[in-house]
């Protein structure tokens, strides 16, 4: 279950479009996310709403490219 929520969040976080080989297989994700970005997630509290009976979960994160930084390398050097 947890498997298939974080795959849920994945999907909704960056838009991804869903792939499935059948009703009972766990699906895929198809994303345009490079090999060299990094997705990270931020936490966040998640609350019940008892009238609608309903959850509420947002999904916060970023899908960023590091780079590296020669002026922040040299001022941690003179550190």
């Amino acid at each position: 279950m947890l498997r298939a929520f974080a795959l849920c969040a994945l999907v909704a976080l960056t838009g991804c479009e869903i792939e499935t080989t059948s009703a009972t297989d766990v699906p895929a994700a198809v994303s345009d996310i490079a090999a060299d970005e990094s997705v990270v997630f931020f936490r966040s509290a998640g609350w019940l709403d008892a009238e609608a009976e309903e959850w509420h979960l947002p999904i916060r994160g970023w899908i960023y490219e590091p780079q590296d930084s020669s002026v922040r390398r040299s001022l941690f050097e003179t550190i």
